[in-house]
């Protein structure tokens, strides 16, 4: 399987690439994710995905279904930040929004949320397409509002015994209020404002396909 997954990775790179370059153009502030929430339910239910949309606000959950055999969940963030891009990057984003106080500010995945639904697409479209190296049920989750603490908790899924992998956060926590103050905040969630870390996806996306190994293989 592992080499089957690298043959599929170098076809799916192209197509992941101008995704999370399209992706990182137009980051959308918290709660603000329609589009962003689009994109991504229309991709996940391309790759075979039965799709729910605007859960808890513009989240959306894909369930790709392969007979019986484990469950297991991906998680990807939606939204960007108040911050003005600075890297010089031809994908640069220029895009501006309207936040919750009326101001209109520039927006940037300084996060590397735009990596992160790139990973959660790409794995939809290779489990898809290796249906038959594996079993179980795959559940792809596209969280609205992660930078506010706000979009976790409507959209987790359920297990016996209450909500799965939910922790309240506090909201004085990070700086994604939507606000000009976002934009000094030191180090939102390991990332600099700015200054985008992840000019590609690649290396992000090879350690998440190496991890599909762990996917239970067909009896």
């Amino acid at each position: 399987m592992p080499d089957a997954v690298a043959r599929r990775i170098e076809q799916e790179l192209p197509f992941l690439q101008s995704l999370y370059r399209e992706l990182h153009q137009k980051p959308e502030l918290s709660f603000q994710e329609a589009e962003t929430g689009a994109r991504i339910a229309d991709e996940l239910a391309k790759a075979g995905a039965t799709v729910t949309r605007r859960v808890g606000g513009h989240g959306v959950v894909g369930v790709l279904t392969n007979g019986p055999g484990p469950v297991i969940l991906l998680r990807s963030d939606l939204d960007g930040l108040p911050v003005r891009e600075q890297t010089g990057l031809p994908f640069s984003s220029a895009h501006r929004m309207t936040n919750d106080l009326g101001e209109s500010l520039p927006t940037m995945h300084a996060c590397g949320h735009d990596i992160h639904m790139g990973s959660l697409v790409g794995s939809a479209r290779v489990l898809s397409a290796l249906r038959s190296s594996w079993k179980g049920t795959v559940i792809f989750l596209g969280q609205p509002a992660e930078e506010r603490g706000g979009g976790a908790r409507p959209g987790s899924p359920r297990r016996p015994g209450g909500r799965a992998g939910h922790r309240p956060v506090d909201p004085r926590v990070g700086a994604a209020s939507g606000r000009r103050s976002a934009g000094r905040r030191r180090s939102p969630a390991g990332g600099r404002p700015g200054v985008s870390q992840f000019h590609d996806p690649l290396a992000s996306w090879t350690t998440v396909a190496g991890r599909l190994q762990f996917v239970a293989p067909p009896q």
